[in-house]
Protein backbone atom coordinates (compact mmCIF):
# COMPACT_ATOMS: atom_id res chain seq x y z
CA UNK A 1 0.00 0.00 0.00
CA UNK A 2 2.74 2.17 0.89
CA UNK A 3 4.57 1.29 -2.51
CA UNK A 4 1.01 2.48 -3.85
CA UNK A 5 0.93 5.71 -2.45
CA UNK A 6 4.68 6.70 -3.31
CA UNK A 7 3.56 5.84 -7.16
CA UNK A 8 1.02 7.68 -6.96
CA UNK A 9 2.64 11.04 -5.56
CA UNK A 10 5.46 10.56 -8.25
CA UNK A 11 2.78 10.44 -10.94
CA UNK A 12 1.22 13.80 -9.71
CA UNK A 13 4.80 15.42 -9.49
CA UNK A 14 5.52 14.62 -13.24
CA UNK A 15 2.48 15.26 -14.58
CA UNK A 16 3.29 19.02 -14.75
CA UNK A 17 6.36 17.88 -16.58
CA UNK A 18 5.10 15.89 -19.33
CA UNK A 19 2.04 18.63 -20.20
CA UNK A 20 4.97 21.11 -20.60
CA UNK A 21 6.85 18.13 -22.92
CA UNK A 22 3.65 17.62 -24.92
CA UNK A 23 3.86 21.64 -25.20
CA UNK A 24 0.52 22.10 -23.16
CA UNK A 25 -1.25 25.35 -23.32
CA UNK A 26 -4.16 26.55 -21.98
CA UNK A 27 -6.90 27.36 -24.34
CA UNK A 28 -6.67 31.18 -25.33
CA UNK A 29 -9.35 33.87 -24.09
CA UNK A 30 -12.30 34.49 -26.96
CA UNK A 31 -12.70 38.01 -28.32
CA UNK A 32 -15.71 39.05 -29.19
CA UNK A 33 -16.00 41.28 -31.90
CA UNK A 34 -19.26 43.76 -32.42
CA UNK A 35 -19.44 45.06 -36.03
CA UNK A 36 -15.98 45.01 -36.23
CA UNK A 37 -15.59 46.61 -32.87
CA UNK A 38 -13.73 44.78 -29.76
CA UNK A 39 -16.10 44.22 -27.39
CA UNK A 40 -14.13 44.72 -23.68
CA UNK A 41 -14.92 43.55 -20.20
CA UNK A 42 -13.70 43.34 -16.85
CA UNK A 43 -14.97 39.83 -16.93
CA UNK A 44 -14.30 36.94 -19.54
CA UNK A 45 -16.37 35.65 -21.73
CA UNK A 46 -17.45 32.02 -20.61
CA UNK A 47 -17.86 28.82 -22.21
CA UNK A 48 -19.95 26.64 -21.15
CA UNK A 49 -22.52 23.99 -22.97
CA UNK A 50 -20.60 25.10 -26.15
CA UNK A 51 -22.19 28.39 -25.70
CA UNK A 52 -20.19 31.50 -25.41
CA UNK A 53 -21.78 33.97 -22.02
CA UNK A 54 -20.63 37.48 -21.45
CA UNK A 55 -21.86 39.82 -18.83
CA UNK A 56 -25.17 41.44 -19.68
CA UNK A 57 -24.63 45.38 -19.40
CA UNK A 58 -20.85 44.49 -21.45
CA UNK A 59 -22.94 43.46 -24.65
CA UNK A 60 -25.65 45.77 -24.44
CA UNK A 61 -23.42 48.98 -24.26
CA UNK A 62 -21.96 47.55 -27.64
CA UNK A 63 -25.67 47.05 -28.79
CA UNK A 64 -26.66 50.10 -28.01
CA UNK A 65 -29.22 48.98 -25.64
CA UNK A 66 -30.19 50.08 -22.34
CA UNK A 67 -30.43 47.77 -19.64
CA UNK A 68 -32.39 47.24 -16.18
CA UNK A 69 -32.16 44.47 -13.69
CA UNK A 70 -35.39 43.59 -11.17
CA UNK A 71 -33.04 42.06 -8.10
CA UNK A 72 -36.18 40.49 -6.41
CA UNK A 73 -37.30 38.48 -9.62
CA UNK A 74 -33.77 37.75 -11.16
CA UNK A 75 -35.23 39.75 -14.45
CA UNK A 76 -32.96 41.30 -16.70
CA UNK A 77 -34.99 43.87 -19.13
CA UNK A 78 -32.84 44.80 -22.37
CA UNK A 79 -34.33 47.50 -24.46
CA UNK A 80 -33.64 48.46 -27.91
CA UNK A 81 -34.93 50.14 -30.61
CA UNK A 82 -38.70 49.54 -30.28
CA UNK A 83 -37.59 45.73 -28.93
CA UNK A 84 -37.54 44.54 -25.25
CA UNK A 85 -36.31 40.91 -24.11
CA UNK A 86 -37.04 40.16 -20.53
CA UNK A 87 -35.07 37.55 -19.06
CA UNK A 88 -34.87 35.71 -15.90
CA UNK A 89 -32.19 34.17 -14.49
CA UNK A 90 -31.71 30.39 -14.46
CA UNK A 91 -34.85 30.22 -17.26
CA UNK A 92 -34.44 29.62 -20.54
CA UNK A 93 -38.10 31.03 -22.00
CA UNK A 94 -37.23 34.95 -22.85
CA UNK A 95 -40.32 37.06 -23.15
CA UNK A 96 -40.25 39.26 -26.42
CA UNK A 97 -42.25 42.66 -27.25
CA UNK A 98 -42.02 45.29 -29.86
CA UNK A 99 -44.54 48.06 -30.42
CA UNK A 100 -46.85 46.17 -32.41
CA UNK A 101 -46.84 42.34 -30.80
CA UNK A 102 -45.44 40.06 -27.97
CA UNK A 103 -44.80 36.06 -26.87
CA UNK A 104 -42.12 34.16 -25.99
CA UNK A 105 -38.72 32.24 -27.20
CA UNK A 106 -37.20 29.34 -25.65
CA UNK A 107 -33.42 29.81 -25.89
CA UNK A 108 -31.17 26.31 -25.87
CA UNK A 109 -29.32 27.76 -22.59
CA UNK A 110 -30.59 29.65 -19.66
CA UNK A 111 -29.26 33.01 -18.25
CA UNK A 112 -27.15 32.41 -15.13
CA UNK A 113 -25.43 34.51 -12.50
CA UNK A 114 -21.56 34.42 -12.15
CA UNK A 115 -19.12 36.17 -10.16
CA UNK A 116 -21.89 38.75 -9.18
CA UNK A 117 -22.49 38.80 -12.97
CA UNK A 118 -25.88 38.38 -14.93
CA UNK A 119 -24.49 36.23 -18.00
CA UNK A 120 -26.40 36.08 -21.21
CA UNK A 121 -25.69 33.52 -24.26
CA UNK A 122 -23.73 35.95 -27.11
CA UNK A 123 -25.48 34.15 -30.31
CA UNK A 124 -29.22 33.98 -28.88
CA UNK A 125 -29.58 37.50 -27.45
CA UNK A 126 -27.66 39.05 -30.81
CA UNK A 127 -29.70 36.89 -33.06
CA UNK A 128 -33.15 38.32 -30.90
CA UNK A 129 -32.18 42.01 -31.77
CA UNK A 130 -31.57 40.91 -35.73
CA UNK A 131 -27.37 40.92 -35.72
CA UNK A 132 -25.60 37.74 -37.75
CA UNK A 133 -23.34 36.15 -35.26
CA UNK A 134 -20.36 33.83 -36.51
CA UNK A 135 -17.73 31.84 -34.52
CA UNK A 136 -13.99 30.99 -35.37
CA UNK A 137 -13.09 28.76 -33.32
CA UNK A 138 -9.31 28.77 -34.87
CA UNK A 139 -9.06 32.54 -33.71
CA UNK A 140 -11.59 32.15 -31.05
CA UNK A 141 -13.55 35.15 -31.69
CA UNK A 142 -17.22 35.64 -31.99
CA UNK A 143 -18.48 38.27 -34.53
CA UNK A 144 -22.02 40.20 -33.92
CA UNK A 145 -22.88 42.50 -36.99
CA UNK A 146 -25.80 44.40 -38.00
CA UNK A 147 -27.78 42.78 -40.27
CA UNK A 148 -28.25 44.82 -44.29
CA UNK A 149 -29.98 44.60 -46.95
CA UNK A 150 -26.25 44.57 -49.30
CA UNK A 151 -23.92 43.30 -46.68
CA UNK A 152 -21.31 42.47 -49.19
CA UNK A 153 -21.27 45.93 -50.24
CA UNK A 154 -20.31 47.31 -47.16
CA UNK A 155 -16.76 47.18 -47.04
CA UNK A 156 -14.92 46.40 -50.86
CA UNK A 157 -11.56 47.31 -52.58
CA UNK A 158 -12.12 51.57 -52.45
CA UNK A 159 -12.94 51.85 -48.66
CA UNK A 160 -11.93 48.57 -46.79
CA UNK A 161 -8.04 50.73 -46.17
CA UNK A 162 -9.70 53.79 -45.19
CA UNK A 163 -12.20 51.48 -43.51
CA UNK A 164 -8.79 49.62 -41.58
CA UNK A 165 -7.56 52.64 -40.31
CA UNK A 166 -10.55 54.66 -38.96
CA UNK A 167 -11.03 51.67 -36.92
CA UNK A 168 -7.47 50.95 -35.74
CA UNK A 169 -7.53 54.90 -34.66
CA UNK A 170 -11.14 54.08 -32.95
CA UNK A 171 -9.10 51.27 -30.92
CA UNK A 172 -6.05 53.62 -30.00
CA UNK A 173 -3.67 51.36 -32.24
CA UNK A 174 -3.06 54.41 -34.46
CA UNK A 175 -2.36 58.30 -34.03
CA UNK A 176 -4.29 60.89 -35.92
CA UNK A 177 -1.61 60.94 -38.83
CA UNK A 178 -2.14 60.56 -42.30
CA UNK A 179 -1.97 56.76 -43.33
CA UNK A 180 -1.97 54.65 -46.70
CA UNK A 181 -3.16 51.59 -47.19
CA UNK A 182 -3.73 49.36 -50.00
CA UNK A 183 -6.28 46.58 -50.13
CA UNK A 184 -6.34 43.13 -51.73
CA UNK A 185 -8.59 40.60 -52.10
CA UNK A 186 -8.16 37.28 -50.48
CA UNK A 187 -10.16 34.36 -48.77
CA UNK A 188 -8.73 32.71 -45.84
CA UNK A 189 -7.90 29.50 -44.91
CA UNK A 190 -10.39 27.07 -43.65
CA UNK A 191 -8.37 26.93 -40.25
CA UNK A 192 -10.20 30.80 -40.28
CA UNK A 193 -13.49 30.25 -41.27
CA UNK A 194 -12.36 30.52 -45.17
CA UNK A 195 -14.06 34.06 -44.71
CA UNK A 196 -13.94 36.46 -47.84
CA UNK A 197 -12.58 40.08 -47.50
CA UNK A 198 -9.56 42.24 -48.37
CA UNK A 199 -5.66 41.61 -47.32
CA UNK A 200 -4.81 45.55 -46.34
CA UNK A 201 -1.29 46.80 -45.64
CA UNK A 202 -1.32 50.19 -43.87
CA UNK A 203 1.79 52.89 -43.93
CA UNK A 204 2.64 56.26 -42.91
CA UNK A 205 5.49 58.77 -44.29
CA UNK A 206 9.21 58.14 -42.34
CA UNK A 207 9.43 61.34 -40.05
CA UNK A 208 13.12 62.00 -41.96
CA UNK A 209 13.71 60.58 -45.51
CA UNK A 210 11.14 61.69 -47.66
CA UNK A 211 11.08 58.64 -50.68
CA UNK A 212 10.30 56.27 -47.70
CA UNK A 213 7.22 55.15 -45.28
CA UNK A 214 7.29 53.40 -42.25
CA UNK A 215 5.19 49.97 -42.57
CA UNK A 216 2.65 50.31 -39.65
CA UNK A 217 1.12 46.33 -40.29
CA UNK A 218 -1.14 43.73 -42.15
CA UNK A 219 -4.60 43.60 -41.18
CA UNK A 220 -7.77 41.68 -42.72
CA UNK A 221 -11.42 43.16 -42.95
CA UNK A 222 -13.84 40.70 -44.35
CA UNK A 223 -16.40 42.28 -46.65
CA UNK A 224 -18.99 42.21 -44.51
CA UNK A 225 -17.12 44.51 -41.89
CA UNK A 226 -17.72 41.78 -39.16
CA UNK A 227 -13.96 40.49 -38.69
CA UNK A 228 -10.78 42.47 -38.34
CA UNK A 229 -7.71 40.82 -37.44
CA UNK A 230 -3.90 41.23 -37.66
CA UNK A 231 -1.54 39.17 -40.23
CA UNK A 232 1.46 37.34 -37.38
CA UNK A 233 4.38 37.85 -38.78
CA UNK A 234 5.84 35.11 -36.84
CA UNK A 235 3.49 32.17 -37.66
CA UNK A 236 2.02 33.76 -40.66
CA UNK A 237 -1.46 33.59 -39.57
CA UNK A 238 -3.88 35.84 -38.16
CA UNK A 239 -4.94 37.32 -34.45
CA UNK A 240 -7.36 39.04 -33.20
CA UNK A 241 -7.20 42.74 -32.67
CA UNK A 242 -7.82 44.07 -28.66
CA UNK A 243 -7.99 47.68 -28.65
CA UNK A 244 -5.49 49.08 -26.26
Amino acid sequence: MEMKKRSNRIALLLLPLLLLTLGFQAPREVTIYCNGVPVKSDQSPIIEHSRTFVPVRVIAEYLGAEVSYDAKDRTVYIQRGDMAIDMTVGEAEVWISTKDAGGTVTLDVPVFVRNNRTMLPVRAVSELFGMDVAWNGEARTVSMSDRTENPEEYVNKYNAGQEVVQRLKRMGRLEDEFYYADAGEITLPAEYGGAHGYFVTVRKDHPFIDIMTILMGHYFIDERGAILMESDPVTGGYIPIVAD
